[in-house]
């Protein structure tokens, strides 16, 4: 399996910042380097939209996906909103005939509730370049909880719960592989 793991943001764009100047961008990068040490010790070859803190356009990351031809591409980041208390986990993909991109969305947002953080579903949103330049790859974009709310920001800062979304992530993806038989 070729799957393209897109954490979000990078360089001069930080992505949502929280009160304690955690930067979405450095949290969605060390998940994306623990998923990538999970999906290859299990066979997967997986390629990075950035693998340094540098801001790769957003066309320029679903063209990376396009021409490696990958089975899967994942979008990763961590939602902001101006008013602290808003929080949650959710799974957005293409749009709601995609099949495909739904179920992964299934997959990997049933996964992520293990966190027992709050469900905020998942939902379509053509929109996003990502996930609307990926066509046909079953596409999603994974909105990990809200840095800007204090309480999540100090756990999307761990790096046991990096790791921990990392592994959640994995699992949802293997259970979309098995399903699609990839």
């Amino acid at each position: 399996m070729r799957i393209c793991i897109d954490a979000g943001h990078g360089g001069r764009d930080p992505g949502a910042v929280g009160i304690r100047r955690t930067f979405e961008k450095n949290v969605v990068f060390n998940i994306a380097l623990e998923l990538e040490e999970l999906l290859t010790d299990v066979g997967a070859e997986v390629i990075q939209t950035r693998r340094t803190d540098v801001l790769i356009p957003l066309s320029r990351r679903a063209e990376i996906a396009q021409r490696a031809d990958v089975d899967i591409f994942v979008s990763l980041h961590c939602n902001g909103f101006s008013n602290p208390t808003a929080n949650g986990v959710e799974t957005f993909f293409r749009k709601s005939t995609d099949k495909r991109s739904r179920l992964l969305a299934e997959c990997v947002q049933k996964e992520l509730l293990k966190t027992g953080w709050r469900d905020r579903g998942i939902k379509t949103n053509n929109r996003f370049t990502v996930l609307r330049n990926t066509s046909p790859i079953p596409a999603i974009l994974i909105e990990y909880n809200f840095i800007t709310n204090p309480t999540f920001e100090k756990e999307l800062a761990d790096k046991e719960v990096q790791e921990k979304l990392a592994e959640l992530t994995f699992n949802g993806l293997n259970e979309f592989a098995r399903r699609e038989d990839i």
